[in-house]
């Protein structure tokens, strides 16, 4: 009898102490911050447990959800249509109405062709983004962002990843500002609960209590470009509670690629070559009768800075020959010939060089056409000293070429050390 009336008495005491310790939870709780009520918004499987380091505090944060949007939100099209680039408006004949539909189809096959050779040796970083997640709550493109002049452009993967579960508990205000110097910023939709101010202009604000509204609120602001240059940078300037973060925003004109007619694809459809003479005419002679013989109807440009009593004409049907006032000197000539070039590729040579029956501009032409290599070289005579490597060096105030004898590394599929190659 005496241990039942013990264990009552017990179990009696335990619950007392079980109600009284939920009350003062409770009660320090309503006193202390709204944080403890964290798990109304969370489930308990999503809270990890771990650990937290000695100076350091740990603080509950709630993550939105991706969703896509449930319904589509009307534009504003005089904004939506300054996104991308301004399509070209063309009056009077095309270009392909002077073409029969064979020559055209034609055509565009070989500048499709001379188009990817050109894109891949360019450093475009247009669709190149860079999406930084990081301990900042922002999400945000740190590098990649390009706009035409005057053309406006979406801030692509601008969004806020967490938010403070005291702030959520609260209901608090969120604020979002952006800056920027040369443009403005534009809002193409109006989400509902988000109050907008400096809207048109570069430093515009948002605020709202709903995160999800802000988030969506940012996936329809766009930067537009309101100073007009052809090669800039705009710097946007986000700020978020206590962050801030930087996007740069390239503002440059479209690169205009040279496309040329390829002929028959043939070296000598392809590469045209420019000698520079002086006086040398039989060594001269030569080159031109090795080139005529190993790729007969190359097109040869020859500057000549001779002097007028002792200058021979070498004009023929493959050859043109440009009498320059005399004693001009050899970057004079290089130039010139370079200025009347109108092949995909030219082939630099000294009067006195020529070719063998073993020389290949096919591997020349082949590792253009197959890497972002700009420019290849040769050994002279069969003495590999001659091959170098040139490297540009130099700092905001200074360039220079770095010229080494040798070369840096092989290239896969292409022979070995009979050829240089020089990235420029």
């Amino acid at each position: 009898m005496t241990s039942l009336a013990g264990d009552k008495k017990l179990f009696f005491v335990s619950l007392i102490s079980f109600v009284t310790g939920s009350m003062l939870v409770y009660v320090n709780c309503w006193l202390s911050s709204p944080p403890c009520y964290v798990n109304v918004y969370t489930r308990i499987a999503d809270v990890e447990s771990f650990n937290v380091p000695p100076g350091y505090t740990a603080r509950a944060i709630l993550r939105p959800m991706k969703k896509e949007e449930e319904r589509p939100l009307a534009s504003t099209p005089v904004y939506t249509g300054l996104i991308g680039e301004k399509p070209c408006e063309c009056f009077g004949a095309w270009h392909r109405d002077f073409f029969s539909q064979k020559q055209w189809t034609a055509r565009q096959r070989n500048q499709e062709k001379c188009l990817q050779r050109y894109e891949r040796r360019q450093m475009v970083l247009q669709g190149v983004h860079n999406y930084v997640d990081g301990s900042s709550p922002i999400s945000y493109p740190s590098h990649g962002l390009q706009v035409r002049p005057l053309r406006a452009v979406h801030l692509n993967g601008l969004r806020i990843t967490w938010f403070d579960s005291k702030s959520i508990v609260t209901n608090a205000v969120h604020t979002v500002r952006l800056q920027c110097e040369r443009g403005v910023f534009r809002q193409l939709v109006k989400v509902q609960g988000v109050v907008v101010q400096g809207a048109h202009t570069n430093d515009f604000t948002i605020q709202t209590s709903k995160p999800q509204q802000l988030n969506r609120q940012l996936w329809h602001i766009v930067y537009q470009n309101t100073e007009f240059d052809t090669n800039a940078f705009d710097l946007v300037k986000l700020h978020y509670m206590k962050f801030s973060i930087t996007i740069p925003v390239h503002i440059r004109h479209r690169l205009i690629p040279w496309l040329h007619d390829q002929g028959q694809g043939r070296i000598q459809d392809r590469v045209s070559v420019v000698v520079k003479t002086f006086l040398r005419y039989s060594n001269l002679r030569r080159l031109v009768r090795s080139v005529g013989d190993l790729y007969p109807g190359t097109r040869i440009i020859v500057a000549d800075d001779t002097p007028y009593q002792k200058f021979e004409s070498f004009q023929d049907e493959n050859t043109d020959h440009y009498i320059m006032p005399q004693f001009k000197g050899f970057f004079a000539g290089r130039n010139l010939g370079l200025s009347q070039v109108t092949t995909e590729y030219f082939l630099y040579m000294d009067d006195d060089h020529y070719l063998k029956p073993y020389t290949k501009l096919e591997i020349l032409v082949s590792l253009l056409d197959r890497t972002d290599y700009h420019v290849v070289g040769g050994v002279y005579e069969d003495l590999e000293m001659f091959a170098t490597t040139i490297r540009v060096l130099g700092d905001d105030t200074h360039a220079c070429y770095e010229k080494l004898r040798g070369w840096y590394h092989s290239i896969p599929d292409f022979p070995g050390k009979g050829i240089s190659f020089i990235p420029l």
